[in-house]
């Protein structure tokens, strides 16, 4: 590993109790979406009046595959759509007393960093555009409206043409004082293998709708903070994915 590697692992050893940051911790409001009141909510399908009980979680994983042939023609369906972000990023519960969230994936200290921005290309009912899941509510804001985000977004990932061609692309966009109130210098190890949780649960959740996934770890950091005007220090992208659908062979 290079100098710059080695220095992050050594600055980010577990040091056992010293590891545990000094700040407060941070009030509910802080570990949930934030709502623009300004911007209309769209409900998504209620995750309980959705079917998708035909396979199990074996299969799922045993047929589970990184796809990047996507057609541009082909379509999410809302209730689709719904499904992978509940099963990525859905709130079982809000936890008053601890001040944090019970959700449908892992998290360090159930801290939960990330936000999820869609770039919705080709979404019956949805404007193109970049979204913004409200968890809390399980809902959409278009945070921006029009293609040119979408492409942007492409365009920083150094013109992928899965991520040029996917009626959805996932953006999630780490949040990191909700873990560095607690775990100072550890918190970026644990935001990385947050994402490697998140991501997987899109995978199986994909695998219901016969969906096609590919995550990416190569963007342009910079250009991918600029499009969702992140300040790429305490808020920043850290995984993109693909989502379209599987190309069915032709006979």
């Amino acid at each position: 590993m290079d100098e710059l590697s080695n220095l992050f692992l050594k600055n980010s050893a577990h040091r056992r109790s010293s590891d545990r940051a000094a700040d407060p911790e941070m009030d509910l409001a802080e570990m949930l979406s934030k709502i623009d009141p300004s911007i209309e909510m769209i409900t998504l399908p209620k995750p309980e009046t959705l079917g998708y009980q035909e396979k199990g979680l074996r299969e799922g994983i045993e047929k589970r595959r990184t796809l990047r042939r996507l057609d541009p023609e082909d379509r999410i369906t809302l209730e689709e759509l719904s499904i992978a972000l509940w099963l990525t990023q859905g709130i079982v519960k809000v936890d008053d007393k601890r001040q944090d969230t019970l959700r449908n994936l892992p998290s360090a200290g159930r801290r939960h960093p990330f936000e999820t921005y869609l770039g919705i290309r080709n979404v019956p009912g949805l404007a193109p555009g970049i979204y913004h899941y409200i968890a809390q509510e399980h809902a959409l804001q278009l945070s921006i409206p029009g293609l040119e985000a979408v492409d942007a977004i492409a365009e920083a990932s150094f013109k992928q043409k899965h991520m040029q061609d996917a009626p959805v692309i996932f953006i999630w966009a780490a949040h990191s004082a909700r873990t560095t109130s607690r775990y100072g210098s550890r918190s970026l190890r644990y935001i990385f293998i947050d994402a490697g949780h998140v991501c997987q649960n899109l995978y199986l959740a994909a695998e219901l709708f016969d969906g096609a996934v590919c995550a990416i770890g190569a963007y342009d950091d910079d250009a991918a903070n600029t499009v969702l005007d992140l300040d790429g220090n305490e808020r920043f992208v850290a995984y993109m994915a693909s989502l379209g659908r599987k190309r069915v062979s032709k006979a």
